[in-house]
């Protein structure tokens, strides 16, 4: 196996796969710290001898558009690639599906669930709420950099992040179901936070 070493090797290694987990991947998921490293990697991948550029490459990735980053598989950041998008947004806009996983929260999250759909973006949401929203994927979240070179942690409501992505519509041609089971093959069977 050849070690992932340019942002358009990883990006064409994504666009080959579909879906890889950051870090540590089940068995069958492919896994880009250990595609950076050329093996598999014990203990922190920022203590890699390659750490370095497992950061630059992962955050290249994150930012070149090609890419959406989730918390789909064991809670841990996923990457899905743009042609597959039509199978996340087809089931993270579903009404029914949605409302089913509302139903699931505390009030608190409830409401910051609502103002996020309201706002469309919110910017350094109060975090327990937000995460129970992404780990259930009710919003979409992500870090972006603070004029002062911090991150920070910003929720999107999913339609408001498909149209800014150019995504509107992505995915209405397929049932629930047919989006499901797309996910689950590239996600080699494991359950995903959409199960």
């Amino acid at each position: 196996m050849t070690a992932l070493s340019s942002v358009e090797q990883t990006l064409e290694w994504v666009r080959r796969l579909q879906l890889v987990m950051e870090a540590s991947a089940p068995p069958g998921v492919p896994s880009f710290v250990e595609a950076v490293a050329g093996g598999p990697v014990k203990g922190s991948w920022w203590a890699h001898p390659l750490g370095k550029r497992m950061y630059v490459l992962s955050e290249a990735v994150a930012d070149s558009g090609e890419v959406m980053v989730v918390k789909l598989l064991g809670g841990k950041r996923t990457w899905i690639h743009r042609d597959s998008w039509p199978l996340v947004l087809r089931v993270v806009l579903d009404k029914e599906w949605r409302a089913e996983r509302l139903a699931r929260v505390n009030a608190e999250a409830a409401g910051q669930f609502q103002r996020i759909e309201k706002a469309g973006r919110v910017r350094a949401p109060p975090p327990a709420p937000t995460t129970a929203l992404e780990k259930r994927m009710l919003v979409h979240v992500a870090s972006e950099h603070s004029p002062s070179g911090r991150h920070v942690k910003v929720a999107t409501a999913w339609n408001a992040w498909a149209s800014a992505v150019g995504a509107d519509g992505a995915g209405a041609d397929l049932s629930l179901a047919e989006a499901l089971a797309g996910l689950n093959k590239l996600a080699a069977g494991h359950p995903t936070a959409l199960n």
